[in-house]
Formats: structure tokens, sequence, C-alpha cells
């Protein structure tokens, strides 16, 4: 295969409407959308594969006889992950069906997630700063919304698994992104000690101990690195592409 893959930095809708247009004029075959543009794609796009369109994301686009295709592949990254905690976890988790599950975000990764906890027959309780976008995902996909990180952490609950999916904790260059400095976690320290031991997934894989992470593993919890997450959606896109 002779192909090269290269980052591009986008600031816009505007810059993603022209990006794609370009696209479907023959400049690139493939692209890998990050956040935060994965919603965005899904309307832009010529066609919808039938998972991304019960996500309501799109991470993945491919030019296919000049249309582009948007698809998903975040939802296989989520099943890794989520394989990888059933596997290793000291709480002997063998499966996500009736398990308490706290799931951090309401983005594209949080939507995937919440797709593969819902089939899976999980409870959900879904934790998002802003409160329309967390009662959509939560009705979409039938998870009890609870506001933001404060409100979880209420009360005595004890949660099997926690999944970050927002870009809270995530390194630009070293540097903070979007006004937020990477050493940070979208939980108070408090939150780890008070409600179980269970597993804690990371969405972010750069860097790879994130502050959530490293507080979940101080505080006894098992963790499964967003490295995991990355490898299983990138195998899926890999296939797209070539």
């Amino acid at each position: 295969i002779n192909a090269d893959f290269e980052p591009i930095q986008l600031d816009s809708a505007g810059d993603v409407e022209a990006f794609l247009t370009e696209m479907r004029g023959g400049a690139y075959d493939g692209l890998a959308v990050s956040h935060p543009f994965k919603e965005m794609c899904m309307a832009l796009v010529d066609e919808v594969d039938p998972v991304a369109r019960e996500i309501g994301a799109v991470n993945t686009i491919v030019r296919s006889g000049g249309k582009l295709i948007g698809y998903n592949t975040d939802c296989r990254g989520v099943e890794r992950a989520s394989g990888v905690a059933l596997e290793q976890n000291r709480k002997k988790i063998t499966t996500l069906k009736w398990k308490k599950i706290v799931l951090l975000g309401a983005g594209g990764v949080a939507r995937a997630a919440a797709y593969v906890f819902q089939r899976a027959g999980a409870h959900v309780v879904l934790v998002n700063r802003t409160a329309e976008k967390g009662r959509e995902i939560a009705e979409k996909f039938g998870c009890e919304f609870v506001g933001d990180a404060s409100r979880v952490s209420e009360g005595l609950d004890s949660y099997d698994i926690i999944f970050q999916a927002t870009s809270v904790g995530m390194s630009s260059g070293g540097g903070a992104l979007n006004g937020i400095s990477p050493d940070t976690s979208p939980l108070p320290i408090t939150f780890w000690e008070d409600h179980g031991n269970g597993v804690a997934i990371e969405s972010i894989y750069h860097p790879r101990m994130t502050r959530f992470l490293r507080e979940a593993e101080r505080a006894g919890w098992d963790i499964v690195t967003g490295n995991h997450l990355f490898e299983g959606q990138w195998e899926v896109q890999f296939r797209l592409f070539t």
C-alpha cells in the first residue's frame, strides 16, 4: 500500500465543510475525524453507515465513487477497551450486563460508549457539564442522566466501571487544550475511595496516564488506558481506508 496519513487542523465548521468539498473532488481518499467535529460531519457526508447513524456521530469518512461515506469505529474501540476491563479486573466482572457504569461526557466517544453499553444490557449513569446535551443522549440510549460530576459524587453508590469520554486531561503538544490543563480530572479526587473499587476506562491516549487514571489507580481501582480504545477503532479504520 502506498499511502500517506497526515494531521490536518481545522478550526471551524466552515473549514470542515470546505475540506470535505475538496475531499469529494479527490484531494483525499479517507479521513479520521476527531473531537469536536464527529457529530457535525454526519450531516455533511453523502451516505452514513447504519451503526454511525444510530450512534449519531462519524469518526471515519471514506471517498468512494465521488461520494463521501461516514462510519463510526469508536464503538469497536469501546468494545475492545471494555473487553480488556473484563479480562483484567480484580473485581471479577465478567459481563457488562446489569453492571452500573458511569459515563463521563456527551461527545462522539460518549455516544459510541452509550450505544455499546445499552446493547450489552448495562445500567448507565450519564454525567455531563451541559445538561441539554446530556439529557438528549440519555434519552436516546436509555441512560440515567444525573448532571455534572458533583452530582455523581453524592450518595454512597458503588459503581463497577467509570468510562471517561471527555477531552479533560488530553495533552496538546504538552500544553493546555481548550484552556484546560492536561493535569486535570473530570472527577474530584474524593470520588474514588467513596464509590467502590471497580474499573476506570480512559478514552484519551495522549498522555497515556492521565490524572483520571492516576487517581483511580492510587485508590485501588483497576485501570484501562486509552491506547486500547485507539487500537480498536484504528484497526477498523485501517480496513475501511485500504
